[in-house]
């Protein structure tokens, strides 16, 4: 069995560690990482870590029935198919005692997932499955690796050519822990769609730094109008005023989704803002430079804001892949 532990404060890999020494050191793996976070990159991690032909994913706060490991591993040892599938939604299986609620969500994110992953699974969206370790190395590379569904990201990869079977399972009540949905999961998820289909063209923190500056100008020129109208600030001043506000604005985005698996935390995310501020400096006196003499030019404050902005962004960019979020 392997654990892969996030740096978790509960002591799980103190009584991991007790249990390894009190049996066969070999048979209990644990991997602790530091500075890492999420739960499918711990799978992928995890997964490659080991030797097996076969590999199960499950949660350990009880929701999961163990006792459907050795079916599932013997439908895998009996045919040529690469995944199985612990669904909640086939004949025989539930989601038990799950609020209503989380039902019409899960049910919702399930039929997107299935649509766009080509499969024929009645569950992607499920934490409890079993593959082949052979068919896992040749995805290996394609994965997304950010966010809680594995699974879903290696259908998404497998871009339907995955065999797959399922066995149903009754969903139980969670002894331990406390439920991982979270607006973040939310994003996650989108995030991780995005990726599969969007992935092949465009690089996905691009696309996310896009979008994120496109809320950016938004505010950025809201500031602008909202000052000019109800203030003696001269164009200049409002500009400056805007940007500082636009940059910490999107440090913030940025940090939360373009490069959420980069994410800065505690003294990091201070000292990034600060160098963010730093390497930007450049990219804010552009700003100011070009949409001040563009403002005199075409009289345009959207137009001369704009131009202005768009520098900055792409400025920032840079900045954010060579220096603040190193890939």
């Amino acid at each position: 069995m392997v654990f892969v532990d996030d740096n978790s404060c509960d002591g799980t890999a103190d009584i991991i560690e007790e249990t390894a020494r009190q049996h066969n050191h070999l048979s209990i793996r644990l991997i602790r990482r530091f500075h890492r976070y999420g739960l499918s990159s711990a799978c992928i991690e995890g997964i490659l870590s080991s030797m097996a032909n076969c590999v199960a994913v499950m949660d350990v706060d009880g929701q999961h029935d163990e006792a459907l490991l050795p079916v599932m591993y013997n439908d895998l040892a009996k045919s040529s198919i690469d995944v199985v599938v612990a669904s909640r939604y086939v004949t025989g299986g539930s989601t038990g005692d799950l609020a209503s609620n989380r039902v019409f969500i899960s049910t919702v994110a399930t039929r997107l997932a299935q649509s766009l992953s080509k499969t024929s699974t009645t569950d992607p969206m499920s934490g409890f499955f079993m593959l082949r370790r052979a068919s896992f190395n040749v995805l290996a590379n394609e994965l997304f690796g950010q966010g809680f569904k594995i699974l879903l990201d290696i259908l998404l990869a497998g871009s339907g050519k995955l065999a797959l079977k399922e066995r149903p399972y009754k969903m139980r009540q969670r002894r331990y822990g406390e439920s991982k949905l979270s607006a973040k999961v939310i994003v996650d998820y989108f995030l991780l769609l995005a990726n599969h289909l969007l992935g092949r063209f465009l690089p996905l923190d691009f696309v996310c730094f896009v979008l994120v500056g496109v809320f950016g100008s938004l505010v950025h020129l809201s500031i602008i109008w909202f000052f000019l109208r109800t203030s003696s600030l001269s164009f200049l001043e409002c500009q400056a005023i805007a940007t500082f506000a636009t940059i910490s604005l999107n440090f913030y985005f940025n940090n939360s989704i373009t490069f959420a698996y980069q994410r800065l935390r505690g003294k990091k995310l201070f000292k990034g803002l600060l160098k963010f501020f730093s390497l930007c400096g450049v990219g804010f006196l552009l700003n100011l430079s070009i949409s001040q003499n563009a403002y005199l030019l075409v009289h345009s404050w959207v137009v001369a804001g704009l131009l202005g902005y768009s520098i900055s962004g792409l400025w920032n960019y840079m900045c954010s892949k060579t220096s603040i979020w190193k890939s």
